[in-house]
């Protein structure tokens, strides 16, 4: 007796957007993982030193040039090698898009998709009606916090100007997000021709708020998928108890103060109209966010000078304007 035919599935491309640390065996596996569901894998490194060449050569032996590693600026020294998350993002996706890719995703190089990622999304993608499906801006997973050990809640509009925090109960999937965060991603190509690229200017703050939000606000539809995990490390945190509160600093430092702040007081500007609940939501984040600075981190002064500095920088910039680029800008911290 005949088989019926299966469908074939659209093609398929990851980007992962490495800097090298040292210890690369996290990206050994993630990078394994990816190549045995997706049909290519675009390595953009964003490293200051040529230090990946072994490891993506021994894995290139197994898998063949479905793994394409690019330097992100190969003619810079240093730190000019690195274009920021946006851009090596960017020049992933425009990569994916040459080779064919109908469906593009993003990942960190510590994080790691379940073995049933793309299969889950593409179920979950088939069942949705016609219509539904010409407004999907981006499918995302649930993420699984790797470090805490919890998976992480998402955020729906609600109404205008209101929003809910939520856990998976019941169904597939949940739609309606105001965001995703880009590692775990699962954007349809003609996202892209509908929106353009990642805003470089960002650098890495608040490139992935910034992207779902110029969707959002033109009626396309952000939906979490319950099958498909990511395994995900959310920065340097760890868990500390002030009064009876659980806090979860970040530790970043006083850069990364300035371009969280710079970003996401423009996203503010941008965006207060369009989608007010996400800037409620964010004014609230604002607040716990200096909270755990005062209360838990360290270099307060120079995080809160850089936090000031953002924030204005990002309110003064006008719409349309690219954001001052981090080195023209004096941090604490600099000398």
């Amino acid at each position: 007796m005949c088989e019926p035919m299966k469908a074939k599935l659209p093609k398929t491309a990851a980007v992962v957007v490495t800097y090298c640390t040292g210890d690369n065996s996290d990206l050994w596996l993630n990078l394994c993982v990816l190549l045995t569901q997706f049909d290519n894998v675009f390595v953009v490194d964003n490293s200051p030193e040529d230090c990946l060449f072994g490891l993506i050569g021994q894995i290139k032996e197994a898998y063949g040039n479905r793994l394409n590693f690019t330097p992100a600026n190969p003619l810079g020294r240093g730190k000019e090698r690195n274009v920021g998350l946006a851009g090596a993002q960017n020049i992933g996706a425009r990569l994916a898009l040459e080779a064919g890719a109908e469906w593009i995703a993003f990942f960190d190089q510590d994080s790691c998709p379940s073995m049933n990622f793309v299969s889950s999304m593409f179920e979950y993608y088939s069942a949705l009606p016609d219509y539904e499906k010409k407004r999907v801006l981006a499918l995302g997973p649930r993420i699984y916090d790797v470090q805490g050990n919890f998976f992480c809640q998402h955020v729906v509009g609600k109404g205008r100007v209101g929003f809910r925090r939520v856990h998976f109960r019941n169904g597939k999937g949940l739609n309606g997000l105001l965001f995703i965060i880009s590692s775990g991603s699962f954007i349809p190509a003609a996202t892209f021709r509908k929106l353009g690229f990642f805003r470089e200017d960002f650098f890495i703050d608040y490139v992935d708020n910034e992207f779902c939000l110029r969707g959002v606000s033109k009626g396309l539809r952000i939906h979490v998928v319950r099958d498909a995990v990511l395994f995900h490390r959310l920065g340097n945190r760890k868990v500390l108890k002030v009064a009876s509160i659980t806090m979860r600093p970040t530790f970043h430092p006083p850069w990364r103060r300035y371009t969280i702040y710079r970003n996401r007081s423009h996203v503010w500007k941008l965006y207060w109209k369009k989608v007010p609940s996400f800037v409620v939501f964010d004014l609230l984040a604002m607040v716990y966010d200096l909270l755990r600075i005062t209360t838990t981190e360290d270099a307060k002064r120079e995080k809160f000078l850089s936090v000031f500095k953002g924030l204005f920088h990002g309110l003064k910039t006008p719409c349309g304007r690219p954001l001052p680029h981090l080195s023209s800008v004096s941090l604490p911290g600099d000398d």
